[in-house]
């Protein structure tokens, strides 16, 4: 990376915090913050996000507001999990001339599920001469990634499953609402038919895996039921009383001609017992790794996105994924000028 990272984070929440934080601790310098938040809005930067000093940048409304074009070279967008949404913010940040590193979970790969999204976000990044990614924990790594990267190994493959067991008890608030922690069943039914429950990206991490291993998917699903307490769940965080929702459990499946070849397994619920995240991949031969506790989701978000602005820098122009870019790793930050 020849250029110094000139960092806009764009969604000031739990996550845009902790990526601004972490950009400053490796040096990078941040030249503003993006948030529709009236309460952020006209902020210092720092303060709201928790930084050791005020930065002498106040937070806006829009990318315009915020920087002129070439001001900043990549933008951190956490602000949504769906691409439709993230659509005009995106197009925004490559008219800034910026090139874009993404939580959103659809963004991760998109080239199936939302292919006229997918195709409008690359022309409109390739015209402005930018690169946009969208990486995270899970999507990203986790449920995709890893498997991708472990089958390696394998002289063949005939079928993967991922599984992710998650304490949600705690994680940030908007991922227990997510989830729907302390809802009646009925009301999480309710919620989950209208969309705002559940976990965005099992498709994404689906497709990822299918086209890295040149399956023709022929279906994928994707099932989500509550997780409901049959007993007070108690955590150090408080209690979620018996009968109320803990949160979820999701199961993901990529179907090709001989059948399942792809089953991903989620359950994130508030004290869950034996957190773990785990790669079993049937093959020659075959794999299985299994990380006792699991990956702490916000931490790894965290490290993910910004090891990745290097490779996006570096990358051709146009909305890349995973399979795209170099293989994921660590990036040394650069040392500060003398």
């Amino acid at each position: 990376m020849s250029e110094t990272p000139r960092v806009l984070l764009f969604g000031l929440g739990p996550i845009g915090a902790a990526l601004a934080r972490e950009c400053l601790q490796r040096g990078y310098e941040v030249v503003g913050g993006v948030d529709i938040d009236p309460a952020k809005i006209g902020r210092d930067v720092g303060e709201v996000v928790g930084a050791d000093e005020s930065l002498g940048l106040k937070v806006a409304p829009d990318i315009p507001s915020a920087v002129q074009k070439g001001e900043a070279n990549v933008v951190l967008h956490a602000a949504t999990s769906y691409i439709w949404e993230a659509h005009p913010q995106l197009a925004a940040a490559f008219q800034a001339g910026a090139n874009v590193v993404s939580t959103c979970e659809e963004l991760a790969y998109p080239w199936r599920s939302h292919r006229h999204f997918a195709q409008e976000i690359d022309q409109a990044a390739k015209w402005e001469d930018v690169t946009a990614l969208g990486t995270g924990v899970n999507p990203g790594f986790v449920m995709d990634t890893l498997v991708i990267a472990l089958s390696s190994v394998c002289r063949n493959v005939t079928h993967v499953t991922a599984q992710r067991v998650l304490d949600a008890s705690h994680r940030r608030l908007p991922l227990q609402q997510k989830i729907g922690i302390g809802l009646r069943p009925k009301a999480f039914a309710e919620q989950a038919k209208e969309g705002k429950i559940g976990h965005v990206g099992t498709y994404e991490s689906i497709d990822m895996i299918g086209a890295a291993f040149g399956w023709n998917l022929r279906d994928v699903t994707s099932v989500l039921e509550p997780v409901v307490a049959e007993g007070a769940r108690e955590a150090p965080e408080g209690t979620v009383a018996s009968g109320l929702v803990a949160g979820i459990r999701q199961v993901g499946r990529g179907m090709i001609k001989e059948g399942e070849a792809i089953r991903l397994e989620l359950e994130m619920s508030w004290g869950a017992p034996d957190p773990m995240d785990s790669v079993t991949i049937d093959g020659e031969p075959g794999v299985v790794l299994r990380i006792p506790g699991g990956l702490p989701g916000e931490d790894a978000t965290i490290a993910t996105v910004v090891n990745a602005i290097p490779r996006v820098m570096e990358a051709e122009p146009g909305l890349k994924t995973i399979l795209d870019l170099p293989l994921p790793r660590y990036v040394e930050p650069p040392p500060p000028d003398l």
